[in-house]
């Protein structure tokens, strides 16, 4: 064939012939020039064009892969392949926009295409649309009913949305088709947590941990669990081996300080903080914590701690609140009593559950909490396109919320119109 070809260098049939020929011998890079050499008198030899962009992706050849694709896509391919690869490689890319082009193209050639379907998906999570998500991943699985990854994906989203009966079922059939999946296990745990079912996340953990000694993330998960139920001496134990297995991980050195911090060792939480901003600098919730520990020992270290957050550019007005939330006690920032219906409308806001805090707001209209809490609803709602005065809504102060009238001064803008009404 050699010798026809150097007779006739210009035929495509035969540099396709030798093309093949090479590939059943499994000499892939011998064949691409072959292919295209041939495509470069028959361009539209779509077959021919699809196994070269297969090559390439099989040597990791990304871009040339995409290159060839976008040849075909134009040429009106209906090789789901094409599609496939395309939607994926610009979702990867971030290219959202070209994604879903190629998605809506691809899915006119062939309707509910799972593969298309779950690059969908996957495009709709990162805009944040996790029920048109939920429905992508649902179309794809109606094709193959126990893909474990999509089962996994599925009850991983009704676990982020609250609906947990919904993703026990998909994360229980997620592990029936695949057993050894650590993703789906961690998930399974996440929602044993979230249900405060401990015994069952433990119980998950320690499977983990037997399967998989060198992975520092069920012993970081155990410890957390740990901290819930008040064994702090358990939780730092368990995190020192996972820091051990995994030095690199900052959350697993705020783990250790607020195990530090719950046994009082308030010295030793300052230096773990420490150790973790020094793997994330400028973090403003760190920051925020570390001031907190340095509270006990130098309100001076405290003060300019929090001033480094509060300047930070991650700074979030929420993430004060959330931290004190955490601890169970942001009554004491805004000066509510402990239990009182203050004091839920402003938990129910942090958790993000604003149906329930305006029910609970509307029995607080004579409340002089009422304006502020309002406030800090539209807050988190909006992320912060209402602008505030915080001293014109006269926070009560507390020994822990000098911090938000020095915000408030030091970011915030004058009052808007009607946000003293109540």
């Amino acid at each position: 064939m050699q010798k026809s070809l150097n007779a006739n260098p210009d035929n495509a049939t035969l540099h396709f012939r030798l093309a093949a020929t090479l590939m059943s011998e499994r000499n892939l890079p011998g064949a691409v020039p072959h292919y295209l050499k041939g495509l470069a008198t028959e361009p539209k030899n779509q077959s021919a064009r699809l196994t070269v962009a297969r090559i390439f992706l099989t040597q990791g050849k990304l871009n040339k892969a995409i290159a060839q694709m976008e040849i075909l896509r134009g040429q009106g391919s209906a090789e789901m392949l094409v599609y496939g690869s395309l939607a994926k490689y610009y979702n990867q890319q971030g290219d959202t926009f070209e994604a879903e082009r190629v998605i809506v193209e691809g899915l006119k050639i062939s309707p509910g295409n799972p593969m298309l379907m779950v690059e969908y998906g996957l495009l709709l999570e990162k805009r944040g649309k996790i029920n048109e998500a939920l429905r992508a991943y649902q179309t794809a699985l109606r094709g193959d009913k126990t893909n474990a990854f999509l089962l996994s994906k599925l009850g991983t989203l009704y676990l982020r949305i609250d609906q947990l009966k919904s993703a026990e079922d998909y994360l229980n059939q997620a592990l029936i088709a695949d057993p050894d999946s650590a993703r789906t296990l961690a998930y399974m745990v996440d929602l044993r947590v979230e249900q405060k079912k401990w015994t069952k996340a433990l119980f998950l953990l320690d499977q983990m941990i037997a399967r998989q000694p060198g992975n520092y993330w069920p012993l970081a998960r155990k410890s957390f669990i740990m901290l819930q139920q008040g064994k702090s001496k358990k939780a730092l134990a368990l995190i020192d081996q996972a820091i051990r297995l995994a030095p690199q991980e900052e959350p697993l050195y705020e783990v250790r300080a607020q195990a530090l911090e719950d046994l009082g060792q308030y010295q030793k939480a300052e230096i773990a903080y420490q150790q973790a901003l020094e793997k994330s600098p400028g973090q403003a919730v760190l920051l925020t914590k570390l001031a907190y520990v340095q509270l006990h020992s130098d309100p001076a270290k405290a003060r300019l701690s929090l001033d480094q957050a509060l300047n930070s550019e991650n700074f979030d007005f929420a993430s004060l609140e959330l931290y004190y939330y955490l601890r169970g006690e942001s009554y004491r920032v805004w000066g509510f009593k402990k239990g009182s219906l203050a004091n839920q409308v402003l938990d129910n806001l942090v958790r993000r559950d604003f149906k329930t805090a305006k029910k609970k707001l509307a029995r607080l209209k004579k409340s002089p909490h009422a304006p502020y809490l309002r406030f800090f609803g539209k807050y988190l709602e909006q992320r912060g396109k209402v602008a505030f005065r915080i001293k014109d809504l006269g926070l009560k102060k507390s020994p822990f919320a000098w911090h938000l009238f020095y915000q408030g001064s030091l970011a915030l803008k004058p009052a808007v119109e009607g946000m003293k009404e109540g």
